[in-house]
């Protein structure tokens, strides 16, 4: 049995045929906007995620203007220090989102008295081949996260390196969101090279790798790690981290709930809900894997955490991460045990 830890949504790179042409050495670049936001829909069965684009293309400027690079707006939460109120919260079994959307809340209102304005998100740009920066904003929350459990693990660890601004390897390659709308109006050959080069390429990569693990060991469980925004339509989503998982795979259903009891014990400062943020059987990447392995050689699960916690840059997230690590640990030693 081993564990193989993916991130499908934490990619930032454009492939190198999208990317605009060097400008000349008189011109400097200066630095615009280009903002993602990615929403997982509770809503909709068919809805793994959206994700809207918002950029402006960067203009040519003397070398002596030095232009203003600006954070990203799904950087944001990285940068809210750490609170003495959030720390006490948490040693009294508070959800870290909560504290955190408190503590960010405080922070915009300082921003807005002091002056301050956001300049992270601007309109009026368009998804034009052969025009993109080299890097777009992934999800780095679940880019970090996965990384870091991966070496706490010591688990092989699978990344989509590419940006999901362009392609979603969630959806399967019929699916009508799995490019957005201004993508889906590039030409043919474009698309097709997309689903290829990105989309395809990855989920191969991830399949082999399962079937490798499942010849070498007999059993893969196969975490799919990614965020999701602490508002959904105005509302609030009151958790921590989601576990989603198929119900009607009696192994995988047991294999979460005795993870959810070990967090409850090791991680006490999050708070974990089964199949929320949305259905563990909502098309993603571990949908079509279920549909390549058998619950006999095949778990797959996917971890959704609150960027509200996972996106900052705190001791606590780090505490988190080592108490979910060592929680799945647990129940893989409680496993090998009824095994022997």
């Amino acid at each position: 049995m081993t564990i193989l830890i993916s991130c499908e949504m934490g990619g930032e790179l454009v492939p190198p045929w999208l990317v605009r042409q060097p400008m000349s050495s008189g011109c400097a670049l200066n630095s615009e906007v280009v903002a993602t936001t990615q929403e997982i829909s509770p809503d909709h069965e068919d809805s793994a995620a959206k994700t809207s684009v918002i950029c402006q293309w960067p203009r040519c400027e003397s070398n002596s203007g030095g232009g203003e690079t600006v954070v990203p707006a799904i950087a944001r939460e990285d940068s809210v220090a750490e609170s003495p109120a959030m720390t006490s919260s948490m040693a009294s079994g508070g959800s870290l989102a909560m504290e955190a959307a408190s503590v960010m809340e405080t922070s915009s209102a300082n921003e807005v008295s002091s002056g301050k304005q956001d300049h992270s998100q601007c309109s009026g740009g368009k998804l034009v081949f052969g025009r993109f920066p080299e890097k777009l904003p992934g999800d780095d929350a679940a880019r970090y996260v996965a990384r870091r459990m991966a070496k706490l693990l010591q688990s092989p660890i699978i990344e989509n390196k590419y940006t999901s601004a362009l392609i979603d390897v969630t959806r399967s390659a019929r699916h009508r969101s799995v490019m957005p709308a201004e993508v889906r109006k590039w030409p043919r050959e474009v698309r097709d090279r997309l689903i290829q080069e990105v989309h395809a390429d990855y989920r191969n990569r991830v399949q082999a790798a399962i079937e490798q693990n499942s010849r070498r060991h007999g059993f893969t469980i196969h975490v799919s790690v990614r965020s999701f925004a602490l508002k959904s339509e105005g509302r609030l989503r009151r958790t921590d981290v989601g576990l989603l998982y198929d119900p009607s795979r009696e192994d995988e259903m047991a294999f979460c709930l005795d993870w959810i009891d070990e967090m409850y014990d090791l991680a006490p400062m999050i708070r974990v809900r089964r199949n929320y943020p949305r259905r563990g059987t909502t098309e993603s990447l571990v949908t079509a894997m279920r549909s390549h392995f058998t619950a006999d050689d095949y778990i797959g699960v996917e971890l959704l955490l609150n960027r509200a916690w996972a996106g900052r840059r705190v001791a606590l997230r780090d505490q988190a991460i080592e108490g979910i690590c060592k929680s799945l640990d647990e129940v893989l030693e409680f496993q090998a045990a009824d095994a022997a």
